[in-house]
């Protein structure tokens, strides 16, 4: 699991630290929600109650598709980190 999760990762990234709010806007909004609340558009429904560990969650995460490529370790922290907040807010 660990090879297939490093592999689906991708690089490690330019260095910089990115927004896990921003990698949801650009990555995961397209599908998902924070809200609770989905448009047609976003069929993958809404995520701001979604309650999983934090492993699994970073599991999903890499298996998503995403709009652009995939994920790099820094972008599926930053936005796993930006859901887990989220989540803690409800």
């Amino acid at each position: 699991v660990a090879a297939l999760t490093a592999a689906a990762l991708g690089g490690c990234g330019s260095g910089t630290r990115p927004s896990g709010r921003s990698v949801f806007a650009s990555d995961c909004a397209v599908c998902h929600s924070l809200s609770g609340s989905s448009t047609p558009a976003q069929q993958g429904g809404g995520l701001g109650r979604l309650r999983l560990p934090h492993d699994e969650l970073v599991q999903y995460t890499v298996q998503m598709p995403v709009v652009n490529k995939p994920l790099t370790h820094a972008q599926v922290r930053a936005v796993v980190a930006y859901l887990q907040a989220v989540e803690r807010r409800r």
